[in-house]
């Protein structure tokens, strides 16, 4: 094992230059943080966990905060973020992730040649989050129409019969990668709603946006059908409508903390159309070809933001 390959103890704020990373050779993972960030040490266990997985994965975890070029140049907000390269081009990123199971996908994502199918989900993940990661790879890659159970079988590794001791069959798999797309969505909206207290409206406002379009850009198979009732149906599934309904709860909070308690539901369409709008250009639309990288998205994500910020709160709120 190479000495460089191995994580870091603590995050450093000898932070290397831009065009040094660019030319980066191979798969790295960058992991913005600080030290004594109570979200970067609740995950550092994680992140330990993972690279321990992946001896071979170059990691260089950076101090961030304000004034730090490279974060700024990745256009970093919360901490950790995690973002995975290839020879130096951003391929995948993550916030605050929750398990190793995110990690792993956006692994394979960015080095799917690298990485031995027993690698991409090994023991002690369960065999129902196995094939659940596998389902998100299929969805990003090849679109609803390509999953299918013999596939996500195939892709797992496993016995064709394997997925059906968990799931009965395709619109199972479905309904849970879209209730947990809305619950992670939610949660990324209350984090960023919850900045109204100490940040003011306009943080918040430009929180929820950039969390959002950030969430539809991580995650592009599960967000492109948590809105299609032909792919997930309601009424068989009603956990999914239920994390749905929580989720627009958090739009519903957002109107009423912009507009001091004010609320109308043509009101709340403006404020989903724009980041919902946002987020399709930016997967499926013109945008997604003018913008190719993350890092070019996220900073015009922002300038977005800005704007419509201006319009509902006024120029210099």
């Amino acid at each position: 094992m190479k000495a460089d390959m191995q994580a870091p103890a603590a995050y450093t704020p000898n932070a290397p230059e831009r065009h040094a990373v660019d030319a980066l050779p191979g798969t790295t993972l960058m992991v913005f943080g600080t030290n004594w960030c109570g979200h970067c040490q609740a995950a550092q266990p994680l992140i330990d966990a993972f690279v321990g997985r992946h001896p071979d994965l170059r990691v260089i975890q950076i101090e961030d905060g304000k004034g730090r070029p490279l974060g700024r140049s990745y256009a970093v907000k919360l901490w950790p973020t995690l973002i995975f390269l290839r020879d130096g081009q951003e391929m995948e990123r993550l916030v605050r992730p929750q398990d190793i199971d995110s990690m792993e996908h956006a692994l394979r994502r960015s080095a799917p040649e690298k990485i031995a199918p027993e690698k991409i989900a090994p023991e002690p993940l369960h065999l129902r989050e196995r094939i659940l990661a596998t389902s998100r790879m299929l969805l990003d890659r090849d679109g609803v129409a390509g999953l299918s159970m013999r596939e996500v079988a195939r892709q797992a590794g496993v016995t064709h019969q394997a997925p059906y001791h968990h799931f009965q069959d395709r619109e199972s798999i479905l309904a849970e990668l879209v209730t947990r797309g809305f619950n992670d969505l939610r949660d990324r909206l209350a984090l960023a709603h919850d900045m109204v207290a100490l940040q003011g409206k306009r943080a918040a406002l430009l929180a929820s946006g950039q969390a959002y379009i950030g969430f539809a850009l991580e995650q592009p198979g599960v967000f492109r059908i948590m809105f299609r009732p032909d792919v997930c149906n309601v009424d068989r599934f009603p956990q999914a409508a239920e994390a749905g309904e929580r989720a627009h709860a958090e739009l519903v909070r957002l109107v009423r903390l912009m507009h001091n308690g004010d609320y109308s539901d043509s009101l709340a369409s403006v404020y989903w159309a724009n980041v919902h709008g946002m987020a399709c250009l930016m997967l499926d639309g013109p945008l997604g070809k003018h913008l190719p990288d993350m890092p070019s998205r996220m900073v015009h994500v922002r300038q977005q933001c800005e704007r419509f910020a201006d319009m509902m709160l006024g120029a210099g709120s």
